[in-house]
């Protein structure tokens, strides 16, 4: 008798147990919002001035859409001068951020180098007449990127036919750096809820 109600208690547990995880499940999926894939343009295509100054534009690499957001209108808070990428889901900025972070790293001369857990500085590849040390911070599903510093490529900072570089070591607006990396999930949070909501 006590092995037959021991079993039965054994069973209503797992069925318990099965219904909440099921539950649990159902309610992530849910959750999960297509923020690039389901916001309402076309991929190629613009929201011009959310919010008054923000432009969405819809993109495609590789298979994945994104949305990459910046601003247009005056650049009245260091939030102003960021770029971002929106993405569905972590997993697919996470796949972005790391190939960023490899090609970056590969670029980049050794005394602009700097990284943490979730973000990192280098030379921005690919950029021909100029050199750009840009800050890319991974916030789950988005991908939050600065300039850190820019100069020029062309001849007004060649002397006697030596192109010269900018004599800090560590580059630029340290104020920008320090911005991102203590903001950046409240960064991620006006994106999503404020931005794409605009």
């Amino acid at each position: 008798m006590k092995s037959i109600r021991s079993h039965i208690l054994k069973a209503v547990t797992a069925v318990i147990a099965l219904v909440l995880v099921t539950g649990s499940l159902a309610a992530c999926r849910q959750e999960k919002k297509d923020y690039a894939t389901g916001y309402p343009i076309e991929v190629k295509k613009h929201d011009r001035n959310v919010l008054d100054k923000w432009d969405i534009w819809k993109r495609q690499e590789k298979g994945v859409t994104f949305l990459q957001i910046s601003c247009r209108g005056e650049k009245e808070e260091p939030m102003d001068d960021l770029l971002f990428w929106v993405y569905d889901t972590p997993e697919e900025a996470k796949y972005a951020y790391d190939n960023y972070y490899e090609s970056t790293k590969k670029y980049t001369s050794g005394k602009y180098w700097q990284e943490d857990k979730n973000w990192f500085i280098g030379e921005e590849p690919g950029v021909c007449d100029a050199t750009v040390i840009w800050m890319v911070c991974l916030e789950e599903n988005v991908i939050i990127t600065g300039d850190i510093d820019v100069w020029s490529a062309w001849s007004e900072n060649v002397s006697d036919g030596v192109q010269t570089d900018p004599p800090a070591d560590d580059p630029g607006d340290s104020e920008l750096k320090e911005y991102v990396i203590k903001n950046s999930s409240k960064i991620k949070d006006y994106v999503i809820n404020k931005i794409l909501e605009g």
